[in-house]
């Protein structure tokens, strides 16, 4: 259903906006050499609210009860509910939660790249990729996921080529789930 929620949106966008792509004005346009490493400060305020939702994200689920509910529910609706955790409730809570995370990667992404609206399928796929590689339900594992992914992608564009960039993610989906299917960081996986 989310698929296909998805393709709904995309379709809406295009009769919309159509389907050119734009540019969203970025704020912090200077560039910054760190350790010489030169970045623009919109990338390094990407980076760093990255890192601050992360740790957000974390804290929430792992220290507060809404959060111990989320998971509760993620793990096994049915023994949720018969712990007296509104399911619907909380899985409205949860779609809340999500939506304002990406809502947030948009505001954080759009000066960064060009705006068109088919580009979030790719970036779903990939997220699903760096989600089997972490594990389901394991934040840290997606972290360390999305660090594979990222320098997976990043080698596979500069020894290969960089026109089979986004294959390295589906070629990576397809060895972890061969090899490990629940995941690199999920414990008690084998």
């Amino acid at each position: 259903a989310a698929v296909g929620a998805m393709f709904f949106l995309e379709s809406l966008a295009r009769l919309l906006w159509g389907s050119d792509y734009r540019r969203i004005p970025g704020i912090y346009d200077n560039v910054i050499e760190i350790l010489g490493v030169r970045l623009t400060e919109q990338r390094l305020v990407v980076i760093a609210a990255t890192v601050i939702l992360m740790v957000a994200l974390y804290l929430f689920l792992k220290r507060t009860l809404l959060g111990a509910t989320i998971e509760a529910m993620a793990q096994n609706p049915e023994g949720a509910s018969l712990v007296g955790i509104d399911v619907n409730k909380t899985a409205m809570l949860s779609f809340a939660l999500a939506a304002m995370l990406a809502g947030a990667a948009a505001a954080l992404a759009g000066p960064l790249f060009l705006i068109y609206p088919s580009m979030g399928s790719l970036m779903v796929m990939k997220a699903f990729v760096i989600i089997v590689i972490g594990g389901m339900g394991s934040i840290p594992g997606a972290v360390v996921g999305g660090l594979i992914l990222g320098l997976a992608e990043s080698l596979g564009a500069t020894y290969v080529s960089s026109h089979y960039k986004d294959l390295v993610a589906f070629v990576i989906l397809v060895v972890i789930l061969t090899l490990r299917p629940a995941g690199l960081f999920t414990k008690g996986a084998s």
